[in-house]
């Protein structure tokens, strides 16, 4: 196994930065996650590690070894750098059973055929596919076909795994169970695994660290915690769960702030002095509780209510602002008018 090092990668497209100033260390045996939005350069970022396109600059190491470097002209081909790559598409063949197929990959190394039909054995009992190799793709679920994807990445003991966006094409509730599943595979197996996904609930539920991007650049890393407590900047908090952006006045005492377009409510909070005067107040939705009308707090009207079961989503809307609130009941229904109580511990500002 091994850890991966970019430092300062950058990647150009026909005069289009897809990738900047890009610097990580992934520590051997660790699970980090490219989390962004579609074009963010989450995707370029791996293909660069796996050597597929080279970066304009920077240079990436795998374990010891730098594999990229196009000021001291390195450039290690992918073949070479053992890694196993799982892609979106399963790229299973289809003409192969699940045995050729996993075993596939020692066929082209000129190992022998019963010892590498012993050892694709093996590695279909790890993705719990034992005994199923004399099956054809077709004859399996989705799941299994990625399964099969990841057997065939793990055959060559790879040092770094690289994983992108393998669950995109599975059902809900299937992608759910394969995360867990993915994820136990690697504490099995102790691989470094490098995964892209735009998805925040697959990030969350696998991750040692989310590395967030936009625009070809990182935004924050960290552990899932952090990222979700303590987002470095709007757009992080924005992109990773729910939140309530709320534009409000500072009082000139500073010990209060105003909410503009709710009739200027006043909400009592000690303002650090590194704020200005205007600022983006965020909040989660379940960080806001709801109580029956008082004149005494922020008042706002239901105007949504939805029922996911475990949560109960409403939105309310205080004079012009909308602000998401999520309660574990059913306690208020469109129409009525409620008091909105801010939990002031959790207020984030930009």
């Amino acid at each position: 196994m091994a850890g991966v090092v970019l430092e300062n990668i950058k990647k150009n497209f026909d005069g289009f930065t897809a990738v900047n100033n890009f610097t990580l260390e992934i520590k051997d045996g660790e699970f980090v996650t490219l989390l962004g939005p579609s074009g963010c350069g989450k995707t370029t970022t791996l293909r660069m590690i796996a050597g597929f396109i080279e970066p304009t600059e920077g240079s990436v190491s795998i374990g010891e070894r730098i594999v990229s470097n196009p000021a001291g002209h390195i450039f290690v081909p992918p073949e070479e750098r053992n890694i196993g790559m799982v892609f979106q598409t399963y790229a299973v063949w289809p003409h192969m059973n699940i045995l050729d197929n996993v075993a596939y990959p020692l066929k082209i190394k000129k190992i022998a055929r019963r010892n590498r039909y012993k050892k694709a054995e093996q590695v279909l009992e790890l993705v719990q596919l034992g005994g199923m190799g004399k099956r054809y793709p077709h004859q399996l679920s989705g799941g299994q076909q990625q399964r099969v994807a990841l057997a065939r990445a793990l055959i060559m003991d790879p040092h770094v795994m690289l994983l992108d966006e393998p669950l995109s094409n599975l059902d809900a509730k299937l992608r759910e169970q394969m995360r867990f599943e993915i994820k136990e595979l690697q504490k099995r197996t102790g691989v470094t695994i490098i995964y892209v996904t735009h998805d925040q609930a697959e990030a969350m539920a696998m991750s040692d660290r989310i590395v967030v991007m936009n625009r070809g650049e990182i935004q924050q890393i960290g552990k899932t915690e952090e990222i979700y407590e303590k987002p470095a900047n709007k757009f992080v908090a924005d992109f990773i769960g729910l939140i309530n952006f709320i534009p409000c006045r500072v009082s000139r005492d500073r010990r209060s702030l105003f909410i503009r377009g709710a009739g200027n409510v006043e909400i009592e909070y000690p303002v650090p002095e590194e704020l200005g005067d205007d600022v983006l107040l965020s909040v989660r939705p379940e960080d806001i509780d709801l109580q029956e009308y008082s004149r005494k707090n922020l008042v706002g009207t239901v105007t949504r209510v939805t029922y996911f079961g475990n949560i109960v989503d409403y939105l309310i809307r205080a004079g012009d602002v909308p602000i998401r609130v999520q309660l574990k009941e059913k306690e208020f229904t469109e129409g009525d008018r409620v008091s909105v109580i801010f939990d002031c511990k959790k207020f984030l500002f930009y």
